[in-house]
């Protein structure tokens, strides 16, 4: 085993690689660098770096989430 990691939040991550710890931003990047190495098509990989950069930029939007608590009645 070459180490863990762990997303904690917007921006802020923990990983233990080869011994060497990191958290914040640097264990939050090693993470997200790992997850994109692990996905198996280049296609895959670039849609995620596509949105992982927009999502640096852009606050999170919410109105996907607004369903979740509330599911349509199916009369």
């Amino acid at each position: 085993m070459l180490g863990q990691v762990a997303t904690l939040g917007r921006y802020k991550g923990i990983a233990d690689t080869m011994g060497v710890r990191w958290r914040g931003f640097p264990g939050w990047f090693i993470t997200r660098s790992y997850h994109l190495y692990q996905l198996p098509l280049l296609t895959r990989k670039l849609r995620v770096v596509t949105d992982w950069t927009a999502s640096l930029f852009f606050p999170r939007d919410i109105s996907e989430l607004s369903m979740l608590g509330h599911p349509r009645r199916l009369e």
